[in-house]
């Protein structure tokens, strides 16, 4: 199980904080039979918390139609996982991005938004963006050239579903 953890945790890093606060919780509340709810620890949106029920790493011991309570498989293994990550120097962490100086250069016009996007590339924390207006307004054009960042992903809304989308991101 420890192995299956250490890689989904390399793969996304992203998680890491997620256990660790989650690992915290059930350390300062070791009496709460039904565990946490995502609103109890930082960074615990349920569908984050919901693909870590299906790694294995929480499990789902309550639910009712307006919450639903987790608790981690195995503290201790989760605890081991951490500490070893620590030890490597953490999970891959995911680099400064070095956005290109011509970067929306064939776009004319649309300063605007233009900054917003480059800030939020630049942002201390990953932020999404999404395109929304009335056609001809170069919003596929932004996108393509957001491709030639590493790791972008392009798709769109038309072809996905709500759930779709939420496992994309």
């Amino acid at each position: 199980m420890e192995a299956r953890i250490v890689e989904f945790l390399e793969k996304n890093p992203k998680y890491v904080e997620v256990i660790k606060n989650a690992l915290e919780y059930e350390q300062a509340n070791p009496d709460d039979e039904f565990g946490f709810v995502w609103s109890d620890i930082v960074g615990g949106n349920p569908a984050r918390l919901n693909k870590l029920v299906t790694e294995g790493v929480l499990r789902i011991t309550y639910r009712t139609r307006t919450s639903c309570h987790y608790k981690l498989v195995d503290q201790e293994a989760t605890r081991r996982v951490l500490r070893l990550l620590e030890d490597k120097g953490g999970p891959i962490i995911e680099e400064k991005i070095e956005v290109p100086k011509d970067m929306f250069d064939i776009v004319i016009g649309h300063e605007d938004v233009k900054r917003v996007v480059l800030k939020s590339l630049n942002a201390e924390k990953p932020v999404h963006v999404m395109f929304v207006g009335p056609p001809a307004t170069a919003k596929t054009l932004m996108m393509t050239e957001l491709m030639r960042l590493p790791n972008s992903r392009y798709c769109l809304g038309s072809t996905m579903s709500k759930a779709g989308t939420i496992d994309y991101l």
